[in-house]
Parts: C-alpha cells; sequence; structure tokens
C-alpha cells in the first residue's frame, strides 16, 4: 500500500549531481559502440529514465522488506496420503 501510494505522487527528478553519479557508476548501460561514455547531456532523457526506474525499484524492495519485518508465512503441507497396497 505504501509503494502504491507513494508511486502516485510521481517519480523525483534527479539533479544533475545524482545523474551524473548514476552514470558513473551504471556506465554499461549508456556506453556508445565505440566503448566511449557520453556526457550527460547526450543522454540526460534516458539517465533520468533509468534512475527513476532504479528508485523505484528500491522503493519497492524496501517496502517489502518492511512488510516481511512484520509478517511470517508459515506453509504447512497437508499430510500425505497412506500408500496404496498392490496386494488384493
Amino acid at each position: 500500500m505504501e509503494y502504491t501510494l507513494g508511486d502516485s505522487a510521481g517519480a523525483p527528478t534527479p539533479t544533475d549531481a545524482q545523474l551524473n553519479d548514476y552514470l558513473q557508476k551504471n556506465a554499461a548501460k549508456f556506453r556508445q559502440p565505440d566503448g566511449s561514455l557520453p556526457a550527460l547531456a547526450v543522454v540526460r532523457d534516458k539517465a533520468v529514465i533509468a534512475w527513476q526506474y532504479d528508485q523505484r525499484g528500491a522503493a519497492a524492495n524496501a517496502a517489502y522488506e518492511k512488510l516481511r519485518a512484520h509478517y511470517v508465512v508459515d506453509v504447512q503441507k497437508p499430510a500425505a496420503a497412506p500408500a496404496k497396497s498392490t496386494t488384493p
């Protein structure tokens, strides 16, 4: 519920510093065919989308862990059926 409500407010807009940091840490996502890393101005839109996607994923994981800390799932399997006899 928290994640759903937080997500409906819209994704945060990253600062240039956050995007530059993200670009450096995730260079493989943005490398050009020649192996160079483009300037932020060139890949800004793609970087913003990727950053927001990762932020949403981190928020979803945090919400899951918060719920997981409060609840325990107890799986109980039904008793095995007795084996059928093959003798008449």
